[in-house]
């Protein structure tokens, strides 16, 4: 492991990057492919095949190497593989991907199932309505009840000593009972990024990664700002750029002092109009271009925390008092991926109904 820079970080050959602190003790299982039943295949990607499954009773995903894929691993890439799987399996918590162990013969991974959709496809699940329309068919206290959820998902990573890396709506699921688990994992990590090659999505990522920079776990914070916009919204960022123009964009300098800052997607005067007091400031704070300026992830749930509350927005019952006060429409088609990204979500298991996640 290379060696970390005072209050900055290093990135491991997986996807995910080492704070600072704590170290991390990685420990693995190992599932052969006759304990897994196979129900259906989902996906083929460049680097793997994903299937919906069952491992030991659990609705499972199961995202298996291409064999030609197995095959190009040499050592040093199998033990990074089988360490960014030790990591998701220390990373316990509801809102993140349940991690059952690594797949053999053939590598691969074996997670709990999640069968809502991305963040990315609710968001997107209606093209062409209007924001109005938009407000309506996700209020303001799903909204903040997703964001939550992504934090706590955070929170949890960062508590063993990570940051993700490629924090970003895609890679955050969302079961039926409308609660949000953050995956944290992607099968094209074992190798690397290639020559050139950036570590993650350019719309969501921290201006210092693209700079060659020490990162710190205010990159995913970041990463959350740009979420909040989407959420804000309901648009993908950066719509209608290419990746060379949102790495343009977001890399040169900008003031944070000017609102809204250069370099960063647009909030309109109807977005202001309809946010709730005090949350287009604290996107302002979460995507600032310095990293000192940007809160950090306790910080941000208080603030949520603190909007939830002023507000009354609970849309998520305790278990036994009745279902939730609104409805959103699940099952939804994907919409298109924004710009380039390096890693493909993976599902998991819907979480039983139960009091808030803290």
């Amino acid at each position: 492991m290379p060696s970390i820079p005072p209050g900055g970080s290093s990135r491991d050959a997986g996807g995910l990057a080492r704070a600072a602190v704590p170290r991390l003790q990685v420990s693995t299982a190992r599932i052969n492919e006759a304990k897994v039943c196979f129900v259906r295949k989902m996906t083929t990607g460049n680097t793997s095949e994903v299937f919906e499954g069952t491992f030991e009773g659990h609705p499972a995903v199961i995202k298996r190497m291409r064999a030609d894929v197995a095959r190009s691993l040499d050592p040093d890439s199998m033990r990074n593989f089988e360490i960014e799987v030790g990591k998701m399996m220390a990373i316990n918590h509801p809102c993140t991907v349940r991690c059952f162990g690594i797949l053999e013969p053939t590598p691969g991974i074996v997670l709990e199932l999640v069968p809502g959709g991305s963040l990315a496809d609710i968001i997107g699940a209606a093209p062409g309505e209007t924001f109005p329309q938009y407000q309506q068919r996700l209020p303001w206290p799903v909204r903040v009840r997703y964001l939550l959820d992504s934090l706590y998902g955070i929170r949890s990573v960062h508590s063993t000593g990570l940051i993700h890396g490629d924090f970003k709506t895609q890679h955050l699921l969302v079961g039926r009972d409308h609660r949000v688990k953050l995956s944290t994992f992607c099968l094209s990590s074992a190798r690397g990024p290639e020559p050139g090659e950036l570590p993650g999505t350019p719309a969501y990522m921290a201006p210092e990664i693209m700079r060659g920079l020490p990162q710190t776990m205010r990159v995913d914070v970041y990463s959350f700002g740009v979420v909040m916009w989407e959420l804000l919204t309901g648009e993908a960022p950066f719509r209608g750029l290419d990746v060379v123009q949102v790495i343009q964009q977001v890399r040169a300098p900008a003031n944070d002092t000017v609102f809204p800052p250069p370099g960063r997607p647009q909030i309109l005067s109807s977005h202001e109009l309809t946010a709730p007091h005090g949350f287009i400031p604290l996107v302002h704070k979460a995507w600032a271009q310095d990293p000192n300026i940007r809160p950090s992830v306790e910080q941000l749930v208080a603030a949520l925390e603190a909007i939830q509350q002023s507000h009354g927005f609970h849309p998520f019952r305790q278990q036994g008092q009745g279902p939730m006060q609104y409805e959103v429409p699940m099952n939804v088609p994907p919409r298109s991926a924004p710009l380039t990204t390096t890693s493909v979500p993976v599902g998991m298991r819907p979480m039983e109904g139960g009091p808030p996640i803290r």
